[in-house]
């Protein structure tokens, strides 16, 4: 009882929210998600080092490895943005799923666990609209609205080799859509409005192949206890899309549409790590994650507006005081994050910084859920930027239980 409680808060807690949006999601496939859980967030990165047995780490198959129940995760956030520019102020607030996922150790000696899950991967969500005074036309604006994203069906398994090595594998299936509308509305009642609209049905196969060193802290002497090194590359892959193309023009009622077959090219992803327990029981994580979306084609053609990726993120964890009622512990996580984002406009690279503060409580033996809140500082006023200032809650309800365990006649 005391689990549901705690999840309808969560989820009340969220639903109050309305939409918000980001004008950086209208380049590429929209603003790429860097955090998937509320435990990942809170050590600014999307978790790619954390190995412990209590958490579906989707960032790192590797880590599957070292689960000893079958876990359920789920979780959601909410943004509050504040967008300015060099004229206007805006205040927007949204709320996103950030994943449900599910797994279970086939044969825990091994390391031998499986893994299935659902989760964002870019999102779109913006609208804008100009305003014009023309001697010939009158008074028009235009409008520019765009939604969607892209999402994937994780697949993942894990493998203890020898020596304490572990591997992971994830099989990814792509699926999405992209909606972009371009309106002109005339204020003369001669003159026609028109719309013109773009769709993009996406789906298609990825692959991610991971690895995690055996402890090595015996390496480096008395401060640490514990250490291990993680790293994993989401390969490049090419999704197949159907394109739609509609144009509506209110004078003349007339309707025009296309249809056709391209290709979406996405960039291999590069992600390395560690994660190290010094003997006062902090642990520190850093994680560098790297994505050439130069490199990034819709039927071939790269968008000028993109550049290269990368973050970097530390992070540390403390455990708080026994729990009463188990023996979970609290968690209290600290974070700091660098971003260089996939987008560049007029030629000004839009970067990001964060600071990110969580904990997680017990809700049961096994179960817990934790809470992440950050701030978000990107891009700047300047060169015809956006300056978007962002609070953040991140909220991932763990659950563990024991299955497939035969009982004793």
């Amino acid at each position: 009882m005391r689990n549901l409680r705690a999840i309808a808060l969560v989820l009340t807690i969220f639903s109050t929210c309305i939409q918000a949006q980001s004008l950086y999601s209208m380049f590429g496939l929209g603003l790429v998600q860097t955090t998937g859980s509320a435990r990942g967030a809170a050590l600014g990165s999307n978790g790619l080092t954390l190995t412990d047995a209590d958490f579906i780490n989707v960032a790192n198959p590797a880590a599957l490895s070292f689960l000893d129940i079958t876990r359920l995760n789920a979780g959601l956030q909410t943004n509050a943005m504040f967008a300015a520019d060099q004229y206007v102020n805006k205040y927007y607030s949204r709320v996103d799923f950030s994943g449900v996922s599910f797994a279970f150790p086939i044969y825990h000696p091994y390391g031998l666990s499986l893994a299935m899950g659902i989760e964002p991967v870019s999102i779109i969500k913006y609208q804008v609209r100009k305003t014009f005074s023309d001697t010939v036309f009158g008074a028009y604006s235009k409008d520019f609205d765009g939604s969607g994203g892209l999402s994937k069906f994780a697949f993942s398994l894990s493998y203890a080799l020898p020596l304490d090595f572990r591997l992971g594998f994830t099989y990814n299936y792509y699926f999405g859509q992209t909606d972009i509308r371009t309106a002109m509305n005339f204020t003369s009642s001669t003159m026609g409005s028109g719309e013109y609209a773009t769709k993009y049905d996406i789906d298609g196969n990825g692959y991610q192949f991971a690895v995690i060193s055996p402890d090595i802290a015996r390496y480096f002497g008395d401060p640490l206890t514990h250490m291990r090194v993680s790293a994993s590359v989401d390969l490049s892959s090419t999704l197949p899309a159907t394109y739609s193309e509609v144009s509506i023009t209110s004078y003349n009622s007339n309707y025009v549409i296309n249809t056709s077959k391209l290709d979406f090219e996405l960039p291999a992803k590069y992600q390395a790590g560690f994660s190290a327990t010094l003997k006062n029981g902090l642990d520190v994580y850093v994680q560098y994650l790297s994505q050439a979306w130069s490199k990034y084609k819709v039927g071939g053609v790269a968008d000028n507006n993109l550049q290269d990726q990368y973050r970097l993120s530390l992070g540390f964890a403390l455990l708080g005081a026994r729990a009463d009622y188990g023996s979970d512990r609290s968690v209290y996580r600290f974070g700091v994050s660098y971003e260089q984002t996939p987008v560049k406009y007029n030629n000004t690279s839009v970067q990001e910084y964060g600071i990110h503060f969580g904990t997680g409580i017990p809700l049961s033996k096994g179960s817990n859920i934790e809470t992440t809140l950050s701030y978000l500082a990107r891009g700047k006023k300047s060169n015809g930027l956006i300056q978007e200032n962002i609070i953040r809650l991140d909220a991932t309800v763990n659950l563990g239980e024991i299955w497939f365990i035969q009982s004793e006649r």
